[in-house]
């Protein structure tokens, strides 16, 4: 049985609810960074902005690795189990776990990417301030700032 405090606050209506914000965002920045006169400045605002998604990317990887996590204890389920209940192999789902397991121990969750965005050089700082908002129904809030200066 399901208690309300079960529930999040975010309850897509449909299926990409949310997610199709963040892409009608992400072609209004691209559009931008496509029509800018400095190519250079262009490239370190993208390089940035990937970045940056990269990182929401591995972040919602980890989310949805814990909500496996906490179904399979939930349901006190077998990794068959829980394979099978997330419509995924049995390796996916132990993936899963193991990067949940490595989350609650503090570890670094292994990255989808060979370099993690933190091991990426800074760009140099210049030009322009570029702020993506995307709010969902609820008024969720995503916010991605790549600063540029000028030198």
């Amino acid at each position: 049985m399901e208690r309300a405090s079960d529930k999040i606050a975010f309850e897509p209506q449909e299926p990409d609810d949310g997610f199709d914000s963040i892409k009608q965002e992400y072609k209004k920045v691209n559009a931008a960074l496509q029509s800018m006169d400095d190519l250079e400045a262009a490239y370190q605002i993208a390089t940035q902005l990937a970045d940056g998604m990269r990182q929401l990317a591995d972040a919602a990887a980890l989310a949805r690795a814990k909500s496996a996590a906490r179904i399979c204890d939930t349901e006190q389920l077998s990794l068959s189990g829980l394979a099978a209940r997330l419509g995924v192999s049995k390796a996916r789902a132990s993936q899963l776990l193991k990067a949940a397991r490595n989350s609650a121990r503090g570890e670094e969750p292994e990255p989808g990417h060979d370099i993690l965005a933190s091991e990426v050089e800074p760009a140099p700082r210049r030009h322009r301030v570029v702020v993506l908002d995307v709010c969902d129904k609820q008024n969720s809030q995503v916010q991605i700032v790549v600063r540029h200066r000028s030198a």
